[in-house]
């Protein structure tokens, strides 16, 4: 949903006049994606890049398959190396319902331009719960 407001003059009273400036406003919808659906995009092959958002704090090693480590507090320098097409398809998730990580991120990425971003809100959590595959994936501090 977009809104538009034009340019047009408003005049103050005793002669002042004040130039509104046209304002965009985006409002962008969280696009979120569940467990069966994410395993199901896995299953397809599909192209995308699964990224992990928890802090060093709370970062296990524990990842989806393919995932990369990228933390919610990442600079936009940081997420532009990592990510240099801001039109692939990209999940971005975190531990569960509780971990706000991955909404974070999700709007720094929208913010930044990236255009197919999904976060899968239950995280972690809840992929376990569904007993689907994860690997380790080790970083550097």
């Amino acid at each position: 949903m977009f809104y538009l407001f034009s340019s047009f003059l408003l005049t103050a009273p005793l002669g002042v006049t004040v130039e509104l400036a046209e304002i965009h406003h985006q409002h962008v919808k969280k696009a979120e994606v569940s467990a069966t659906e994410l395993k199901s995009w896995y299953d397809q092959n599909k192209v995308m890049t699964v990224i992990d958002a928890r802090s060093v704090k709370y970062y296990n090693g524990t990842v989806l398959p393919n995932a990369i480590w990228l933390p919610s507090e990442s600079t936009e320098q940081d997420i532009s190396a990592k990510l240099p097409s801001k039109n692939d398809l990209i999940v971005v998730y975190c531990w569960g319902l509780k971990c706000p990580a991955s909404g974070w991120l999700f709007d720094k990425l929208i913010s930044m331009g990236y255009t197919n971003v999904h976060e899968y809100h239950e995280g972690l959590e809840d992929w376990l719960k569904h007993g689907y595959a994860t690997q380790t994936l080790k970083i550097r501090n």
